[in-house]
């Protein structure tokens, strides 16, 4: 009898411990506030807890990058409510605002007096499930030539589904700091104008701008907006009208494959993240995912001089539509111009390019003058095409950098 006692009271502290080990900490009832270090600067939040439960998050300041910190504020917030955790699937294209949104919602919830192992569960996303459908015309890729095209699409009157790989529309547009820029490169200078006069027609509310500082460049301007919003803007204002047109936006969803019969593009095939593929097919297939800063193989291939250069721009640039046009022996154009896929930097800060301004003169380390040419991209690229990542000096009159709101560079690379 005794020894089945002391079983049952083992068996009951066994049942207890696991049990205990299920529940969060009690917490003091309240609002915390607490503050991460994000990609563009503090991301403060204020989490309301009861003793044992997130009642809510509010954003008190995010100073991430518009439409890309904003996705990843979205969804996760109700995500972490909803399941109770804060150990939920990342958002794709927002990585690190993700990562630094969770630090900040942890740190307020242990100032609470949860636990570190609190609220931990795993929580994965995935996408909607699709079934296989049809289209006129199925866009890939939901930067800014993938909104222009569909936009234009949609206003014809076809059935237009745009497939995007990340959690939000924009792509690289959304971490540039000027309107889209009016390249010296043709065919696109020619059809710059007329492309903006057709978004005007449209009723988006852009215009020609000056681009100062930068030789013949012209670029986009939208009313009431600064450098970093205009584009955010104008993604906003395209995908707005788009969907009044019918455009079906599908995020999270990449393209895998082309669909080809008997020698012709009829279609792509999918996969939704988390879910199973899936094919469209549709009349037209419009690719827009030509960019491969982040692809170390296309760069070497396509663009040797920027080989180990700072890539910027997202990571999500890798190339998908090359690798399939190779596959199918498609045609391309402008992959030698840095400027139309590839984000030059500055060879000496490794920042964004600073060419345009009065008495840049780019010289290399042996003192042999490189460049003096003040078109923004055409600058970047004749240093990278000479020295790639070699030493370079850029020499400028004080007086003209301070003038520009300059900080002073380092001497060298």
């Amino acid at each position: 009898m005794m020894r089945k006692i002391a079983s049952l009271i083992a068996l009951a502290l066994l049942i207890s411990s696991i049990s205990l080990c299920g529940l969060a900490e009690t917490m003091v009832p309240g609002t915390y506030e607490d503050t991460a270090n994000s990609v563009g600067g503090p991301l403060t939040v204020k989490v309301t807890v009861t003793e044992d439960r997130i009642d809510s998050i509010e954003i008190a300041e995010c100073a991430d990058t518009p439409g890309i910190g904003d996705a990843a504020v979205s969804r996760l917030i109700p995500m972490m409510i909803e399941n109770q955790s804060t150990n939920v699937d990342v958002v794709s294209g927002a990585t690190l605002t993700s990562i630094f949104l969770k630090n900040a919602v942890n740190a307020a919830l242990q100032e609470a007096g949860a636990g570190k192992d609190d609220f931990n569960e795993p929580v994965k996303y995935a996408a909607e499930a699709q079934a296989d459908q049809e289209a006129d015309v199925v866009v890939v890729g939901g930067g800014l030539a993938g909104m222009s095209a569909a936009t234009e699409a949609a206003g014809q009157g076809l059935k237009v589904i745009l497939l995007e790989k990340l959690a939000y529309l924009g792509g690289d547009s959304l971490v540039s700091d000027q309107g889209v820029v009016n390249t010296l490169h043709e065919p696109v200078a020619s059809a710059f104008p007329e492309a903006v006069a057709s978004l005007m027609d449209k009723g988006i509310p852009i215009a020609l701008a000056d681009y100062p500082g930068y030789g013949e460049n012209t670029t986009i301007a939208v009313e009431g907006t600064g450098d970093f919003d205009v584009l955010y803007t104008l993604v906003n204002h395209m995908r707005e009208l788009a969907q009044r047109n019918g455009t079906v936006f599908m995020l999270d969803t990449p393209a895998t494959d082309l669909i080809v019969e008997d020698g012709a593009v009829v279609g792509v095939t999918a996969q939704p993240r988390g879910q199973d593929s899936f094919s469209i097919r549709a009349k037209a297939v419009i690719l827009c995912t030509g960019g491969f800063s982040t692809n170390g193989d296309l760069v070497k291939e396509y663009l040797p001089y920027a080989d180990g250069a700072r890539k910027m721009g997202l990571g999500s640039n890798t190339g998908d539509a090359l690798e399939w046009i190779k596959a199918v022996d498609g045609k391309t154009v402008m992959l030698d111009a840095a400027d139309s896929s590839f984000m030059m930097a500055n060879p000496m800060t490794g920042a964004a390019a600073s060419f345009g301004y009065d008495g840049n003169n780019y010289v290399n380390a042996e003192g042999e003058g490189i460049v003096d040419d003040r078109s923004y991209n055409l600058g970047a690229e004749a240093v990278y095409k000479a020295v790639g990542g070699e030493k370079v000096w850029n020499m400028y009159a004080a007086s003209a950098a301070e003038g520009a709101g300059m900080l002073p560079f380092p001497s060298s690379t």
